[in-house]
């Protein structure tokens, strides 16, 4: 049996506590068939959902953080995660989480 990592959940509960707290905008966790889209997010403005949505993919652990550049990180994931993102007809965000510091970084996929 594979042992249980809770990293990756702690960084999907992190990232939406942000969405939640910080700007107040609505977060739809993914439950099913996961393909690469962890969450919906929903801009709220002044209390109005708006109706304008975006897709968030969350990778987490301190191994996505080995490659420092001066404005922060630099992710290298497979061509076929690239190719279905960009497939999206919702922009999609990638968010990168850091267990230690428990910070959240993060860049539009395009």
């Amino acid at each position: 049996m594979i042992p249980f990592n809770p990293i990756e959940r702690i960084g999907l509960h992190q990232s939406a506590l942000i969405f939640l707290e910080q700007f107040g905008w609505i977060e739809r966790e993914q439950p099913i068939s996961d393909f690469g889209i962890d969450m919906h997010v929903e801009i709220v403005n002044e209390g109005i959902p708006t109706g304008q949505i975006f897709a968030i993919q969350i990778k987490s652990g301190s191994s996505y953080f080995k490659e420092e550049t001066p404005s922060g990180y630099t992710y290298r994931g497979k061509n076929e995660h690239l190719e279905y993102w960009l497939s999206q007809s919702l922009p999609v965000i990638i968010l990168i989480y850091e267990p230690v510091s428990k910070e959240v970084f993060w860049q539009l996929v395009n």
